[in-house]
C-alpha cells in the first residue's frame, strides 16, 4: 500500500498573499510620498490653490473648515493623492464636490493632511 503525501497549499497561499500585500503598499507609499516631496516645495510660500472639496464642510467657531483633494498649485501643478486642510475666516458653507481656488500661504500639514491653510 502506497502512503499519500498530503501538501497544504493554505501557508503557501498566505505567504503568497502577504508578500504581494507588503509590494502593493510599498508601491503606493512611494507614489504619495512623491506627491508630499512636490507639495512640499510650496510650503511656507504664498499660492494660488484650486482644488475639489472632499466632504462638507463644517463650520465651528465662525470659521468654515474644508478638505481639498485633486489640487492644482498655481493653475499648473497637478497633486492628486493629497489632501489640504482649510480654515475660512467666513461661515459659508461649501458642499462635496465644489470646486473652490483661494490664495494662502501654505504649511506642513498634520495627521492625514499634506498641507494647511
Amino acid at each position: 500500500m502506497k502512503k499519500r503525501i498530503h501538501i497544504s497549499f493554505v501557508p503557501i497561499f498566505i505567504c503568497v498573499g502577504f508578500l504581494l500585500g507588503l509590494l502593493l503598499g510599498f508601491l503606493r507609499a512611494e507614489a504619495w510620498l512623491n506627491n508630499q516631496k512636490s507639495l512640499g516645495a510650496y510650503y511656507d510660500k504664498d499660492i494660488i490653490i484650486s482644488g475639489i472639496l472632499v466632504s462638507d464642510s463644517v463650520n465651528k467657531n465662525h470659521q468654515s473648515r474644508l478638505q481639498l483633494g485633486s489640487l492644482l498649485i498655481n493653475n499648473s501643478i497637478n497633486i492628486n493623492d493629497c489632501q489640504v486642510y482649510v480654515m475660512l475666516s467666513t461661515e459659508d458653507s461649501y458642499l462635496r464636490s465644489d470646486r473652490i481656488t483661494m490664495r494662502g500661504k501654505l504649511q506642513s500639514g498634520f495627521g492625514d493632511y499634506s498641507g494647511f491653510i
